[in-house]
């Protein structure tokens, strides 16, 4: 019989490898709403409202969160990226996203982007597009406007959405429901997961081509889309 002995160093290393293995099976265990974290060498799981203490700013601001008073808050500045919508010369043909199917009953038809944010776009020609209506409601007097959902099904955390014209000098505006505004914002900002999709509102104020910047913590993309106007 082969005895092996184990010195108390490597017992120790042993134990910590054990230990760390631990934690990560913990932190996999977190909450849809939570987010894997490691503060003041733990492993825990940051939600929003969590208890928070201002010593572990820098730790929290890493994953995404603030301390605001005694409680955890999206930390919404890192996603106040300047918006890159790229301008396109006179005549030039629209560069609309094209979409690739979805073979997930949870997801939209048509999936625009890498997400994790997805709007609920038409998919004209195979390009992502907008048919929308002048409003006559007096709050949305000067844009023309469309339902556009949002889903946000496999991430946690912050999300921000705004937009421009390519074609031109306007941007694109928003409403958010279900408790809706009744005003046109230049943002909307959503928190996932969600499991059903967000309703929202679109608003442009001349047919064209525009796109939507989706901001997160850690990515920030363009979805373009055609915008034009039906009776």
């Amino acid at each position: 019989m082969r005895i092996v002995t184990i010195s108390v160093a490597s017992a120790a290393l042993l134990a910590a490898i054990a230990a760390q293995a631990g934690s990560s099976a913990q932190v996999t265990r977190c909450a849809a709403l939570s987010v894997p974290a490691r503060v003041a060498g733990k492993a825990v799981c940051l939600s929003y409202g969590d208890s928070c203490r201002l010593r572990h700013q820098a730790r929290y601001r890493s994953y995404g969160f603030r301390c605001v008073g005694p409680y955890l808050d999206y930390d919404w500045k890192p996603l106040r990226r300047p918006v890159r919508v790229p301008t396109l010369v006179a005549g030039a043909a629209c560069p609309a996203s094209v979409p690739r199917p979805s073979r997930d009953g949870t997801l939209p038809i048509h999936l625009f982007g890498p997400g994790p944010a997805y709007p609920t776009l038409a998919a004209e020609a195979g390009r992502a597009s907008v048919g929308l209506t002048w409003e006559k409601d007096p709050a949305y007097l000067g844009w023309a406007g469309t339902k556009v959902l949002w889903k946000v099904p496999r991430y946690a955390g912050a999300v921000l959405i705004r937009g421009r014209q390519l074609d031109g000098p306007n941007g694109v505006g928003f409403d958010l429901g279900p408790s809706w505004t009744r005003r046109v914002h230049p943002e909307i900002t959503l928190v996932g997961p969600e499991e059903d999709l967000h309703p929202a509102a679109t608003f442009v104020p001349s047919p064209g081509c525009y796109a939507y910047q989706v901001d997160t913590f850690k990515s920030s993309y363009v979805i373009v889309f055609e915008a034009s106007f039906v009776e």
